[in-house]
């Protein structure tokens, strides 16, 4: 099921502070804060976190569309992440990256140092 993916997702890259999630039929989606234990509408969250549910929603269309493992490629997706929601979202990758290859484009150096502090592994290409 669509939500109970999309779910599970966002579980993972907010570290379990969100769950819950419900889309109503008006496309608005909803929420639980589980550390203020209340039903919030995304569109009241920080621009990282609302880039976060994006994502999230993102990976679980790619994952419904195909059987397919499509590769998943990002360029420069995390401008709005603090460092804590990119080790998040970088130690997801990690755990599909066995099913699904994963190729992230960035300009600045952020990620490698998050994956190297976090010994989350990778495989990395200087373009310089």
């Amino acid at each position: 099921n669509f939500i109970n993916k999309f779910n599970k997702i966002i579980i993972k890259v907010t570290d379990g502070k969100y769950s819950n999630i419900n889309i109503l039929d008006d496309g608005e989606i909803f929420t639980k804060d589980n550390e203020k234990n209340k039903i919030v509408n995304i569109k009241s969250l920080s621009a990282g976190t609302i880039d976060q549910f994006n994502l999230a929603f993102r990976l679980t269309v790619l994952m419904n569309i195909s059987k397919e493992k499509l590769p998943i490629i990002l360029d420069e997706a995390f401008v709005n992440y603090d460092n804590t929601r990119l080790k998040n979202i970088l130690k997801y990758f990690e755990s599909i990256s066995d099913e699904r290859q994963i190729i992230l484009f960035t300009s600045n150096d952020r990620e490698k140092r998050i994956m190297d502090s976090g010994n989350i592994k990778y495989n990395f290409i200087n373009m310089n």
